[in-house]
This record gives C-alpha cells, sequence and structure tokens, in this order.
C-alpha cells in the first residue's frame, strides 16, 4: 500500500486561494466606486438636462486600474490552477471563473459607458 506523502496545500495552492478571495475583495471595491462615483440627479429637470457625462473622474480610472488587475489575476489564478491539477483529489477553483466572467463583464461595461 502506497503512503500518501502530501502534507496538505503548498504555497502555490494557497496562493491561488488568496488570489480568488482578493479578487472577489476587488470586485466589490469596484463597485462601491463606482456607487460614489456616479452624480445624484435631482427632481429638478434643469439639473438632470445639464450634467456633464465626464465619465466619473479619478473614481471611474481607478476602477478602471483594479479591474484590468483583477482579470490579470484572475487568468493568472486559473493558469496556475490548470497547470497545478494532476490528481483526481485536486479540486478547480470556480470562484476564480466567475470572478473572471464577472470582471471582463464589468470592464467592458466601463470601458464603453464611462
Amino acid at each position: 500500500m502506497m503512503k500518501n506523502r502530501r502534507r496538505g496545500p503548498d504555497a502555490l495552492v494557497r496562493l491561488i486561494t488568496i488570489f480568488s478571495v482578493c479578487t472577489w475583495l476587488v470586485i466589490i471595491v469596484v463597485f462601491a466606486l463606482y456607487e460614489s462615483s456616479r452624480p445624484t440627479f435631482s427632481s429638478s429637470s434643469y439639473f438632470y438636462k445639464h450634467v456633464e457625462a465626464t465619465g466619473g473622474g479619478i473614481a471611474s480610472t481607478v476602477a478602471k486600474l483594479l479591474l484590468t488587475i483583477n482579470l490579470i489575476l484572475c487568468i493568472w489564478g486559473i493558469v496556475a490552477n490548470i497547470m497545478r491539477s494532476r490528481r483526481k483529489s485536486d479540486r478547480f477553483h470556480v470562484s476564480l471563473v466567475v470572478s473572471t466572467i464577472i470582471t471582463f463583464i464589468t470592464l467592458v461595461y466601463f470601458m464603453v459607458m464611462m
């Protein structure tokens, strides 16, 4: 009988898990930035008609930068996870795939709309 020599997750598996958690935190921060950067609309039609579309300023730029970094981290995490999984017992982080899809859609939205 062969002895199981695995002693738990190695550094790369822990790093992938940390990236998975960090990507969700970045998504939450980006949505908070988006909510805080949107102009508040007054009930006055004059104000609504004369609001300039500035693109959200610095908050929009920071959100786009965070989304780009997040997309790179997600893709790196998926590639590292695919390269690392060798056994049947190794699990794939579906969370990275979902956060990649959300990040990509949000980044496209920010590029088109802001």
